[in-house]
């Protein structure tokens, strides 16, 4: 089941700008990446066993421009860990709570799986499993 927060992603318009302020706030230097294949880059801060990701997209196309236009920037989606998406996937059905997309590959070594979640929570809830 679930047994942490593993990331939180906030959309910002400029990465630049928020990642300083990000940098002067933490006092650490973020991860610079770029995913190609949802069209985003990122600066992600390592805060203990959680990760803060700014997320910027690099074009109009993509889930997190849509959602950049219509919602305007902000908390984007919360994160949770899990030692195995299949086995919380088929606890969390029992409530009602399904996947809302495909599984895909996030950042480094991470899994992710969106779920489906009330929409006055405002921000994806995804479910994370980390591989080696």
């Amino acid at each position: 089941m679930i047994n942490r927060i593993h990331h939180v992603n906030f959309l910002v318009r400029d990465l630049t700008n928020c990642t300083t302020y990000m940098t002067s706030l933490l006092g650490i230097e973020p991860e610079l990446s770029c995913l190609p294949e949802r069209y985003v880059k990122t600066a992600t801060y390592k805060l203990g066993e959680c990760y803060l990701v700014l997320v910027s997209p690099t074009s109009e196309l993509g889930e997190p421009a849509r959602i950049l236009k219509e919602k305007g920037p902000g908390l984007f989606l919360i994160s949770f860990s899990t030692p195995n998406i299949d086995t919380t996937l088929s606890a969390l059905k029992n409530f009602g709570i399904n996947t809302a997309s495909p599984r895909r590959q996030g950042l480094e070594n991470w899994i992710v799986q969106d779920l489906t979640s009330p929409d006055d929570l405002g921000a994806i809830i995804q479910l994370c499993e980390t591989t080696i």
